[in-house]
């Protein structure tokens, strides 16, 4: 529940930032991943965060899409890409605290 808190509190702060900073997250398929996320639509939230990753690679929310993307592949099972993407999410972000989040969940999945 406390991970749930955290996670939904940060991403107001960086939707919110986002915004001020640039529009381009919300019309390249960031917000349409995330609203997928929360409605535990999977397979679409993969399909937003991979779209917008391919147009925003090095954004300020490419970090977030990417442990979005690895945690919608482990609900639905596909272990590979969830571990392969949380990888990617661990050596190109080391210092986010969302590479925390990544460990944790690639410990799971081991």
């Amino acid at each position: 529940m406390k991970k749930l808190s955290y996670l939904s509190c940060l991403f107001m702060f960086l939707f919110f930032l986002g915004c001020s900073t640039s529009g381009y997250y919300i019309k390249d398929g960031y917000s349409d991943g995330q609203k997928a996320y929360e409605r535990k639509n999977y397979s679409l939230s993969i399909k937003s965060f991979q779209q917008y990753l391919k147009k925003n690679p090095d954004s300020l929310m490419s970090e977030l899409a990417l442990y979005y993307l690895g945690s919608s592949y482990k609900n639905i099972g596909k272990k590979n890409k969830a571990i392969e993407t949380y990888k990617k999410l661990i050596s190109k972000y080391k210092s986010s605290s969302w590479v925390n989040w990544a460990k944790k969940d690639l410990q799971k999945l081991k």
